[in-house]
This record gives C-alpha cells, sequence and structure tokens, in this order.
C-alpha cells in the first residue's frame, strides 16, 4: 500500500503549489462575494492540502509502526519455529536413545549340537558350510566340542532389523589337504571372511555362530575330516533400530579396540562408546579334533 501511494503523493505536492500559484494571479470574477476570492481559495487549499500532507505523514508513520510490528511478529514466530526444531529433535534424540539396541557376543566353548544348553529353545544357530560338515562327521560323537561365537542384545528395544555381521579370521593352512570344501551355498568362510545376513533378531534370540574349519584330510591310507578353530581378528555388525537409527559395532583384536557408532545417512559416523582391548588377553577356546 506505501509503495503505491509514493507516486500519487509525489505528484500532489509538485503540482498543488502550481495550482495554488495560479489561482492567486487570476483576476478577480463574478460571483466572487459567493465563491470568495483568489485569497479565499489560497487559504482554502493551504489548509486542505496541509491537512491532506498530515494525513499522508500519519499513513506513512502507521504503515512503517506495522511493518515494524509484522517484523517483529516474523522474529519471534522464527524464535518459537526454532525452539520447537529444538524440542522436536531433542525428544526424537531420546526416543532414539531409548530404543537403542547393542549387540554383543561372547564365546561359546560347548557340544556341536548345544544339547546340554540351557535356554535351547532360545538358541539358532547359523548353518555353515563348515559346520554341515562337522555336523555329518560327528553323528556318532554328539558330545564333540565346538567353539561358537554366541551373538545377544542388549537394550530398551526388543528387536532389530538388517543385521549384517562380518567375521574375519586369520589365514589358515592346514596341512596334507585333499579337497578344501569351499564351493556351496551355506555361508561359509570365503577368503578368510564369514558374511551372515540376518533380517530380524529379537532380544530372545541367541544367535550361535561356528567357528570352525572343516576340511578333508588323508593321512597314510586313511581319509577323515579334520576341524580347527580359525583365530578370529575382527567383528563388524550393522544393524538398524526399530526407530531406524543404523548402528555398527566392531570389535577389532588386532588394533585391541572394540567401538560402537551410529551411521547417518551421509555414511559419517558418531562414535557412542569405545572401549580398549589392549589390557585383555583375548584366545578363541577351543581344541584340534582329528576323528
Amino acid at each position: 500500500m506505501y509503495k503505491k501511494l509514493i507516486i500519487p503523493a509525489i505528484i500532489l505536492l509538485l503540482v498543488v503549489p502550481v495550482v495554488i500559484n495560479a489561482l492567486v494571479q487570476i483576476p478577480a470574477i463574478p460571483f466572487t462575494s459567493v465563491f470568495g476570492t483568489g485569497k479565499d481559495w489560497f487559504g482554502f487549499f493551504g489548509s486542505y492540502f496541509g491537512g491532506a500532507i498530515g494525513a499522508l505523514v500519519a499513513v506513512y508513520i502507521a504503515h512503517k509502526q506495522v511493518e515494524s510490528a509484522k517484523e517483529d511478529f516474523q522474529q519471534r514466530l522464527n524464535i518459537e519455529k526454532q525452539k520447537q526444531i529444538r524440542g522436536d529433535e531433542k525428544q526424537h534424540n531420546l526416543v532414539k536413545q531409548e530404543n537403542r539396541v547393542f549387540i554383543n557376543y561372547e564365546w561359546e566353548w560347548t557340544e556341536w549340537n548345544l544339547e546340554k544348553f540351557t535356554n535351547l529353545h532360545k538358541a539358532k544357530i547359523i548353518y555353515t558350510f563348515d559346520y554341515q560338515q562337522r555336523e555329518y562327521s560327528l553323528k556318532k560323537d554328539k558330545k564333540n566340542i565346538t567353539t561358537f561365537a554366541k551373538l545377544s542384545l542388549w537394550g530398551n528395544a526388543k528387536f532389530i532389523l538388517d543385521c549384517k555381521i562380518k567375521i574375519t579370521v586369520k589365514e589358515f593352512k592346514p596341512e596334507l589337504i585333499v579337497n578344501n570344501l569351499g564351493v556351496h551355498n551355506d555361508p561359509a568362510f570365503n577368503n578368510y571372511e564369514l558374511k551372515i545376513h540376518l533380517p530380524i533378531v529379537t532380544n530372545e534370540d541367541l544367535i550361535f555362530i561356528p567357528i570352525v574349519n572343516c576340511y578333508l584330510k588323508y593321512e597314510e591310507k586313511e581319509k577323515y575330516y579334520n576341524h580347527d578353530i580359525y583365530d578370529v581378528e575382527k567383528f563388524e555388525i550393522e544393524y538398524l533400530t526399530p526407530v531406524n537409527e543404523k548402528i555398527r559395532y566392531v570389535s577389532n583384536y588386532r588394533d585391541g579396540q572394540e567401538v560402537y557408532s551410529v551411521i547417518n545417512n551421509d555414511g559419517s559416523e558418531i562414535l557412542i562408546l569405545e572401549s580398549s582391548l589392549q589390557n585383555i588377553r583375548w584366545k578363541v577356546p577351543g581344541i584340534k579334533i582329528i576323528e
């Protein structure tokens, strides 16, 4: 509105003095007693346009006050929005923390079929190719011992999603190998890495991953399956929590570190927890078994 009044006001201020000057200069006309003389008109126009200019100034001041009030209101509104955004982010972060799940593992040295395990109904064994071969070769000896990495969940949430596990082991070269069992469909240690994908893991599940190497071996004229325990170098696990927070867990024996971090959408990581393994001597429990 203010911009629309600028041009008419300027024209009015330029034209009015000229008109008043012309009215003053004209000679008296008939009926001046009725309509007044030039001086009378001069006084009228002076008062009229003086009032008009005053009104325009008042409108301008009012307009500036309204604009200033609008700016102040918009600033206060923006401040409130920022407070709301920060509050929402804080609440969202609290929800993430409340639903944050930590996956962990421990070594379990027990029977290959877990027959003496207390919570057998919760146990799930990852059926690797090496474990399958071991199972076939141990049907007559149910008490044979195998080393497992037992995974479990800690936290308030009841499950995790899209769990990707990678276990890296040291290079292993058994003697007198006749057939290294490496072509298969079940998960196996290819190039000294075992990769497993679990769509969902609940807090009731106890995941057992066999850390065993099974290979066919000749000794003199007899062939048999031999079994050794892998020497693990690193655990890497990525998964999603129920609130779609992506967490990465790394247990690195080579560097002596154990780390939990959050993976952002851009791939950057935020450290949650870090601990040192330098003061702990880790050794995969197990024995070499010859059938």
